[in-house]
């Protein structure tokens, strides 16, 4: 009885586990927004979401990002958790590691841990806000949160990081806040206020279009002839391709009528007739010849 008692308890205790490892979700990491233009010179920030790939929230306990952009192009100059709802115990570039010995190099990791005595937060989750600085070039940079390094997410005791995104900054592309940074792609092109004039189709083509000389040059035009040959091809071949290019079989199979690998197969076959009418020939000759014993010089 107690043995029953102990393996039921066992096998609940495991479906248990099996239950809750298979509803557990993964968390996202995201750089959001994921498109901003900025004016050169001017500061922008980024922020960091842990967001749930099931219906569910799924808690974390901490987290390890590692952030690399486009150095020079950004510059990133630290962190800030206002505003953010949940209050970690560790929110930091811990100087531990070497990828904040320098930011100059264009990567750095970001360390967060939860409270042993508190609650673990929730997604979806806003992390904390990164903060950088463009340069005075204009260009595109990329911010990105790579996958196969230190970056990871826990929750449980257990990894439960699922993708990561990036963003992508335009500098000097534009932007509506007079010189600071706007999310999407605002600013990157001007509006169509519909006065464009339509174009002329009346107008007379310039001398020269479809290449043919205008009138009173000195181009020559060139007529294909046996000495010069034909004209190059317009379809795009390069010299020494095989495109269009017809291979000629060989004259001996060519005169039988019969391609290349006909002519093997039929090459090996007669060979092969050959040999089994020389085996053939071979046996029945040695069947004729009898060897004598012989003969005894006296008899008894």
């Amino acid at each position: 009885m107690r043995r029953t008692v102990t393996h039921s308890i066992m096998v609940f205790g495991l479906g248990v586990s099996c239950a809750a490892s298979v509803s557990m979700g993964q968390v996202n990491l995201s750089l959001e927004p994921a498109n901003i233009s900025v004016a050169p010179g001017a500061a922008f920030e980024l922020q960091l979401w842990a967001r749930s790939d099931a219906p569910q929230p799924q808690s974390l306990d901490g987290a390890e990002v590692v952030l690399q952009w486009d150095a020079p192009a950004v510059v990133l100059n630290g962190h800030s958790d206002d505003g953010a709802p949940y209050t970690w115990s560790v929110s930091e570039f811990m100087s531990a590691t070497p990828r904040n010995d320098t930011w100059d190099d264009g990567d750095a990791l970001y360390t967060c841990l939860a409270p042993l005595t508190a609650p673990s937060p929730q997604t979806d989750l806003l992390i904390t806000t990164f903060q950088f600085t463009a340069s005075q070039s204009s260009g595109v940079a990329a911010i990105r949160i790579p996958t196969n390094c230190e970056t990871d997410v826990a929750g449980g005791g257990v990894s439960v990081l699922g993708t990561t995104s990036g963003a992508t900054v335009r500098v000097g592309f534009g932007s509506s806040q007079g010189g600071g940074a706007t999310g999407g792609n605002a600013g990157s092109e001007p509006p169509d206020d519909g006065n464009e004039e339509p174009p002329d189709d009346t107008a007379e083509p310039a001398p020269g279009d479809d290449n043919e000389p205008a009138p009173g040059s000195d181009e020559e035009i060139v007529v294909p002839t046996p000495e010069n040959g034909p004209p190059p091809s317009s379809g795009g071949e390069s010299p020494g391709s095989d495109e269009g290019r017809e291979f000629t079989r060989p004259v001996l199979f060519t005169l039988c009528g019969v391609g290349v690998v006909e002519g093997i197969v039929m090459c090996f076959a007669g060979l092969c007739l050959f040999m089994a009418r020389v085996n053939s020939w071979q046996a029945g000759r040695g069947s004729r010849s009898r060897v004598r014993a012989p003969r005894p010089l006296w008899r008894n």
